[in-house]
């Protein structure tokens, strides 16, 4: 009996549909997972994933470093396949456009996005601190880094990093991020002359840090910042053309620039820079017209130079500018004698100390340097012996004595050259810092507004904010007393009992008939403010 062909081809024709089916079902498999796996996946501490033309880079745990390549062979993002019938190569970062690295991530790995030729953008964090060889290098068309990321916390930048992409400027080798310049790279560029692109705002720190190809560098109105070592180490700059001048300047910005030009007078950085003062035999030293900035340690070679002018706008000033083996005096004629403090000049030297005397003519003043009176003011001391008010004429004033002062208008006080000594007793006490007194020992200079009787009025048991810069007069022992008048025709001037101190801070005096203090009226007759009331 002949076997039946037909029959046997068709159950061959069925199971090799199912082997067929079987293997298309494993295969198609195959490819949606190798799909999957080119789409999304984990990399040492960090995952990944692309969808559309963007991808994401999370930090999954520890540290958030990115593992660092020989090559972008070993990127999983960046392997290719092949096929064969189309003979082409496609890999799973082909069409991305940009890369949003998240926060977490602290390190960018090396060939990590390197020959992404679509990409245009990255978006980094404020958690990333370095960036490893390569990373970059080679996209082409990258232009853009955006995200919250500080760049002075990143404490490793590759000089290969961007190499090839349209974030660095070909011609000098200078690296932008936004409109900040970051630094330029030496070791692949060579560049002499620098014009930093306009619209630049910030020169970032350690930008030029020994760059000892520099020797000219133009920068635009448009920068505000120079941070910190910017310029450090710079030995061969001598052009600084700076065309903006509202810049802050960091610490040691020129640090090590010993090719910068002098004049015989100062070293400086363009004509609005003074980086070195060259010692002078001149006790005084005018700082030049037109000066924006004073380098830190400029002054310290300074032997000479005892006094400091500066008659226009204060200079910024780098720590310890102005000061010198001599700790010199400065003299600020454009009332911006704040600016000096703390840069080099020891707070109690610091001039142009001014005061607004009361209309009526009088005032009192403390100070906490030495100082010169200036013409058309008189100044005494103020001594009582609890019935008196004596008044001397001084000609100079001590640091931190009180003194009273007879004048009118704004007046400016300038230190003396060397130290006063207070050679006079004097019951004036000089407030240097705000204060609040009470008691009845204490004397305020006012005047009474319902007579115009100036004088030292009495405090009592109240509270009363003292200015600094001012003086009080202490007058121990003095009973029954609510002012002294102010008699400068005589030298002494009798106490009074019938004026009560007008301050909003004054308090109510209270007496018997037999003048005897008391602190609340009592039945009877009582002398309260000067006036007799009955209770």
């Amino acid at each position: 009996m002949c076997p039946n062909i037909n029959n046997h081809h068709f159950k061959f024709k069925e199971k090799m549909k199912k082997i067929l089916l079987t293997l298309f079902t494993l295969v198609f498999a195959l490819n949606v997972a190798a799909q999957s796996r080119a789409t999304s996946g984990n990399c040492g501490n960090i995952s990944w994933s692309i969808e559309g033309t963007t991808m994401t880079i999370s930090a999954i745990s520890g540290n958030g470093k990115m593992d660092n390549h020989n090559s972008t062979d070993e990127v999983p993002w960046l392997k290719y396949t092949y096929n064969p019938e189309t003979q082409t190569i496609t890999y799973p970062a082909v069409a991305v456009k940009k890369i949003i690295v998240k926060n977490g991530v602290t390190h960018i790995g090396s060939y990590c996005f390197a020959n992404m030729y679509s990409l245009t953008e990255v978006e980094l964090p404020s958690s990333l601190s370095s960036i490893g060889g390569n990373a970059f290098n080679n996209s082409s068309n990258l232009q853009f880094l955006t995200g919250e990321c500080d760049l002075d916390k990143i404490k490793k930048i590759s000089s290969s990093v961007f190499s090839g992409t349209q974030i660095i400027n070909k011609s000098d080798g200078a690296l932008y991020i936004g409109n900040k310049l970051v630094l330029v790279y030496t070791e692949s560029y060579n560049a002499t002359s620098i014009e930093v692109r306009s619209g630049t705002t910030e020169i970032c720190a350690d930008a030029f840090n020994e760059n000892e190809n520099l020797q000219s560098i133009t920068i635009p109105a448009s920068v505000t910042k120079i941070g910190n070592n910017a310029f450090s180490g710079c030995t061969n700059l001598s052009i600084f053309n700076l065309n903006g001048n509202n810049v802050t300047f960091g610490s040691n910005v020129f640090i090590g620039c010993t090719n910068l030009p002098s004049d015989g007078t100062y070293r400086k950085a363009g004509d609005k820079i003074i980086v070195e003062v060259v010692d002078t035999y001149n006790e005084n030293y005018k700082i030049p017209s037109g000066i924006i900035y004073i380098a830190e340690n400029a002054f310290t070679k300074c032997e000479n130079i005892q006094t400091i002018e500066s008659y226009e706008s204060t200079p910024a000033l780098g720590t310890n500018a102005l000061s010198n083996s001599l700790s010199p005096y400065l003299y600020v004629t454009d009332g911006q004698e704040s600016k000096f403090y703390g840069k080099g000049i020891a707070d109690n030297r610091i001039n142009h100390t001014v005061i607004n005397l009361h209309s009526s003519g009088y005032s009192t003043i403390a100070l906490k340097h030495s100082a010169n009176i200036p013409d058309g003011i008189e100044a005494y001391t103020v001594t009582t012996d609890g019935n008196q008010i004596y008044y001397k004429r001084v000609y100079k004033l001590a640091k931190e004595q009180g003194y009273f002062i007879v004048g009118s208008g704004n007046t400016t006080f300038k230190p003396a050259k060397t130290e006063i000594l207070e050679n006079n007793s004097n019951d004036l006490v000089g407030v240097l810092e705000d204060q609040t007194i009470n008691g009845s020992n204490y004397y305020i200079l006012s005047t009474k507004s319902s007579t115009g009787v100036t004088g030292f009025y009495c405090l009592g048991n109240n509270n009363y904010k003292f200015p600094a810069g001012k003086a009080y007069l202490y007058a121990n022992g003095v009973k029954n007393a609510q002012y002294f008048l102010i008699n400068l025709d005589e030298t002494e001037t009798g106490i009074e009992n019938t004026e009560e101190e007008s301050n909003k801070n004054a308090r109510s005096d209270i007496y018997n008939l037999a003048g005897q203090k008391l602190s609340k009226t009592q039945k009877g007759l009582n002398v309260v403010n000067g006036k007799l009331t009955i209770m």
